[in-house]
């Protein structure tokens, strides 16, 4: 499915191509230095406007970062194939006349397209960062809940329980700053689990409120952080 989806993609990118050449070469007959020079920038307008659509980013959630780079590089295109058409068609037009106002549309458009692409990998990589910190975060709930069905004494899951409500409700992201606090409650989780499948009530509570310490210094900070 995936190859039939390429193939007609690049047909539908040879259409313009070839309808383009066909009326062109059908319509004039004698072809001037000018004329090349404005045939070859159109061509390589189009050719970044395909390697535009063809490189939005596909990660999940991050795809409208591309679609800048697209806007800039259809307005290229339209700009450049419109003046193209006009030196195309002035047999007595100069080389300088045809190439120069090629070259500083070319430049303008090189200059946003840059400028775009270093700022989109920039957002790109800031929403990839945010969601490893949020998925970080919430990875030390998950970890609680799932504690949950292995415990058997009402009163020991009502505790665990308030443990995971609490985490749960905590701030989800989180900074570079907490790394070494998040590990430490990761593995004051993993204790508790085993304590729990050891059904040892004393130790339960023990790490229970440890936890509960370290996410109370962790809220600190992050209030700390963010202010």
């Amino acid at each position: 499915m995936e190859k039939k989806t390429n193939i007609l993609q690049i047909a539908l990118s040879l259409i313009f191509i070839v309808l383009f050449n066909v009326i062109l070469f059908l319509t004039t007959k004698e072809h001037s230095i000018a004329f090349w020079i404005s045939y070859g920038f159109i061509h390589f307008s189009y050719f970044m406007l395909l390697i535009s659509i063809a490189t939005v980013p596909k990660v999940k959630g991050s795809a409208v970062f591309g679609f800048p780079l697209i806007y800039i590089s259809w307005f290229y295109f339209l700009v450049t194939f419109f003046v193209g058409l006009i030196f195309m068609f002035f047999k007595y037009v100069s080389v300088n006349l045809a190439l120069i106002p090629q070259l500083i549309i070319a430049s303008f458009f090189a200059f946003s397209y840059i400028t775009h692409l270093l700022a989109n990998d920039h957002s790109i990589k800031s929403e990839k960062e945010s969601r490893e910190q949020i998925f970080y975060a919430k990875s030390i709930a998950s970890e609680l809940k799932l504690l949950l069905p292995s415990v058997h004494d009402p009163l020991v899951r009502k505790r665990i329980e308030n443990l995971y409500d609490t985490m749960n409700s905590s701030q989800i992201k989180s900074y570079p700053a907490l790394a070494e606090i998040e590990n430490h409650i990761l593995s004051k989780v993993e204790d508790l689990k085993r304590s729990i499948q050891e059904q040892d009530n004393t130790e339960i509570e023990k790490l229970r409120n440890i936890i509960l310490g370290l996410i109370a210094q962790r809220n600190s900070k992050i209030q700390m952080i963010s202010h």
